[in-house]
Parts: C-alpha cells; sequence; structure tokens
C-alpha cells in the first residue's frame, strides 16, 4: 500500500479517522492526552492524534470527542509554522536550534548525533519522558535524527 496522506480519497481502512477533517489517526496512550491537556479524559478511551497538520484538533477519541489544538499544553509540532517545530518535547528543542547545533558541531565532527546536539545545547542531563512530554507519546529520535540529516543535508548544499 502507498501512503499520500490523503484520507479523503483513500479506499483502504488503516485505522480511526478524524471526526472533523477524515484523516487517519495514530494511537496515543490516554495517560499522554491527560497530561497534555486540562481536559476531563477518560483513561479507558481509546484516543488518537489526527495527522492532518491544517486541522484544527489534536486528539479525538473511539467516541468522536474531539480535543482541538488550542487545548493542548504544547505546540504539535507538525500543526505549527516552520519556525515553531519542536523537535524534542523533553529537552525542550526547537528545529531552528537543532540546526544551528549542528553547524557548529559539523566544523569538527562529520557524524552529529543527537547527545551531541544535546551536548552542545547543555541538556544532556535532563531527564526525558516521552510518554509524558511529547503529544504523540512517542520517542523523538527519529524526528531529531531528520531534523540532523536535513541541518547537514543544507551545509553540504551552500
Amino acid at each position: 500500500m502507498n501512503c499520500n496522506n490523503d484520507c479523503s480519497t483513500c479506499q483502504t481502512s488503516c485505522g480511526p479517522k478524524c471526526p472533523v477533517c477524515g484523516a487517519a489517526g495514530m494511537h496515543v496512550e490516554s495517560i499522554t492526552v491527560a497530561h497534555m491537556t486540562n481536559n476531563k479524559v477518560n483513561l479507558d478511551d481509546m484516543y488518537y492524534l489526527c495527522i492532518n497538520k491544517k486541522c484544527n484538533v489534536a486528539y479525538f477519541n473511539d467516541k468522536d470527542v474531539t480535543i482541538p489544538k488550542q487545548d493542548v499544553k504544547v505546540d504539535i509540532w507538525f500543526k505549527e509554522n516552520l519556525n515553531k517545530y519542536i523537535i524534542c518535547y523533553c529537552h525542550n528543542i526547537k528545529l531552528s536550534e537543532c540546526f544551528d547545533a549542528v553547524k557548529h558541531i559539523y566544523k569538527d565532527k562529520k557524524d552529529v548525533t543527537k547527545q551531541d546536539v544535546l551536548s552542545f545545547l547543555n541538556k544532556q542531563d535532563e531527564p526525558e519522558n516521552c510518554l509524558l512530554e511529547n503529544p504523540t507519546g512517542k520517542s523523538c529520535d527519529r524526528l531529531f535524527e531528520n531534523a540532523i540529516a536535513a541541518a547537514i543535508n543544507q551545509i553540504e548544499n551552500q
């Protein structure tokens, strides 16, 4: 299956759809939703993150109850403009900060890692709790790796 993220024209069933826009939902633990919002969250319900960046819905549950992105305590990176992208919620690192760090580190070391960026930004000792700090409830490692790769690509193509 080749997904183009246009759920309105998709004939397959890949999971729950946002009741507002029809986009696919990504499963998120109910404890994450409860921690991310001030809304009353039934911990027995199944919750999903609407992956449509233009939709105002952040979370919805299996009963079609929605929570708008304004009710989430932090910006959901992909629903914001580029200068507000947070790539690591536990360490509060924005995409622009990662790019700046990589530019400095890359001068001396071509194989830049997440640990290098955390160290450069003096954030290596801060604990990680992705389940409660990240709106997806998942690790930011892949997003971090993609940001580092994009920064290196930008440096090498200048």
